[in-house]
């Protein structure tokens, strides 16, 4: 028998679990690895069932294990939970790397209900790929994917993109009155990128309002680097925080609108980069995990092992203390933070830590409701077991005791980007951040309608992971070590 030690990095404490040796691992032996992972960490474990069928597939079997939602018998129930059938892809799924990337995100619409078609809302184009370097830009309506138009039966496998590029063809227009005005098709040819990696840190810039200079930071996803073991994309962070400090703003606007998460550390610094300080320790978040969990670290490390604070340094997802964090906490007096409901976990994690210390107002649309956190439990020393879990396993608290937020958080000014047509992340028009700006400035604030009212009740969001809406809060990964 081989024995392996699973490694909690956040918070050291230390499980051993064993794996039998096998030529080939049967999916019975998998899904005894899957039964005794989960009963040892789910958040739900008393909810798991205590007689279970391990003859079946590994996912379906780890299915059969989760106290799902349910909005009338289950309402406190799992919602976001998932297995994947390599670990390598979970992880980089994390942190932001997508096979057959095509450069751009959108949201779905069915465009009215006489009618099964469906047009894509390009939300953003990614820096550095062939997308960008093609022309399309943020606002356009794809209509249309390798000569064949969206539909409401055939859109999930037509945006399923296979192949090392692709056809799409999009309606620039303008929407007035609940109808596309000015617009014409365009068609463009894209190559897909295998294994993209994006940037989170998307934009970071400063306006001037009057004698007022504002920070404006667009951060995609919460991810350190590439890779959990590179930090690359917190150092930019942290210098897109050094170029606000050195303009000396006074106020901030994170835009949080297409963030759904990542993970915990990176949340830690950006919220440590805003934070007013006071000097001492200031608690951002604490976990609470199931009985089993929480006991056995409470008795091993005490009361304060699972609670998170603000830091002097970057932290890394090991633990390790980095460059001084640059803090422009005590030049705020608030923060204002663009919503929609792709704004999840992490991101939502940060609204709520940060709301004990400082005025922190919302813009945009109700989040996605995400108090909980994850972790990536996989085996990389044993080949014949590639399946990759990321259980729920704790969840998410203020320094007020407060999460919630299960529901969402409403917007503190409701806006919509869709309902004047889009212009470009950072332009001073465009919707969300033109209502930011103006209420930093005391102007009254025209208090957006909703999509829907906007353009004439045509349009109806249809619900897509294109922002990774499971990614949630991560902590740092458990590694297998012999």
């Amino acid at each position: 028998m081989r024995k392996y030690t699973w490694v909690f990095v956040l918070i050291g404490f230390v499980f051993v679990s064993c794996v039998p040796d096998s030529e080939t691992t049967s999916d019975e032996t998998i899904n005894e690895w899957i039964d005794q992972q989960m009963r040892d960490w789910y958040y739900w474990e008393s909810k798991i069932p205590g007689r279970v069928d391990k003859s079946l597939n590994p996912d379906v079997f780890f299915e059969s294990l989760l106290y799902r939602y349910d909005p009338v018998n289950a309402p406190d129930g799992d919602r976001f939970s998932w297995i994947q059938s390599d670990w390598r892809d979970l992880l980089s799924s994390l942190e932001g790397v997508v096979p057959n990337e095509i450069g751009f995100e959108y949201d779905l619409y069915r465009v009215s209900e006489e009618t099964n078609d469906v047009m894509g809302f390009v939300t953003y184009v990614k820096h550095a790929t062939p997308a960008e370097s093609s022309g399309i830009q943020r606002g356009w309506w794809l209509s249309h994917v390798n000569g064949e138009a969206l539909n409401t039966t055939n859109y999930s496998s037509l945006l399923r993109i296979t192949e090392p590029q692709a056809q799409f063809q999009f309606r620039c227009a303008r929407l007035e009155d609940g109808a596309f005005v000015d617009w014409q098709d365009t068609s463009v040819q894209v190559q897909t990128l295998s294994s993209f990696a994006e940037n989170p840190v998307y934009l970071d810039t400063v306006y001037s309002e009057g004698a007022t200079k504002v920070g404006y930071l667009v951060y995609h996803f919460f991810a350190p680097g590439e890779v959990d073991s590179e930090t690359h994309y917190d150092a930019q962070l942290n210098q897109a925080f050094a170029r606000f400090k050195e303009a000396e703003i006074t106020e901030l606007i994170v835009d949080l609108r297409y963030n759904s998460g990542g993970y915990a550390t990176s949340g830690t610094n950006l919220a440590s980069m805003i934070v007013p300080r006071s000097g001492g320790k200031q608690l951002f978040t604490y976990y609470r995990y199931n009985s089993y969990i929480q006991n056995a670290l409470e008795s091993r490390y005490g009361k304060e092992v699972s609670n998170t604070y603000f830091s002097d340094y970057l932290l890394s997802p090991d633990g390790a203390y980095l460059d001084p964090i640059v803090n422009i906490g005590n030049q705020l007096s608030r923060v204002y933070i663009l919503t929609g409901p792709y704004t999840a976990s992490a991101s939502e994690a940060l609204i709520s830590g940060l709301r004990p210390y400082m005025e922190v107002i919302t813009i945009g649309k109700t989040t996605y409701g995400k108090n909980v956190a994850s972790i990536s439990i996989y085996d990389e020393t044993n080949s014949e077991n590639m399946w990759g879990l990321q259980p729920i396993v704790a969840k998410v608290y203020n320094s007020l005791d407060a999460s919630d937020y299960t529901g969402g958080f409403e917007a503190t000014i409701p806006a919509d980007e869709v309902q004047a047509g889009a212009r470009a992340l950072g332009d001073r028009q465009e919707e969300l951040l033109s209502v930011a700006l103006s209420d930093i400035q005391g102007q009254a604030t025209l208090r957006g309608a909703t999509s829907e009212q906007a353009i004439g009740m045509s349009l109806r969001r249809i619900p897509s992971n294109r922002y990774g809406d499971h990614r949630g809060l991560v902590l740092p990964s458990m590694q297998v070590f012999e």
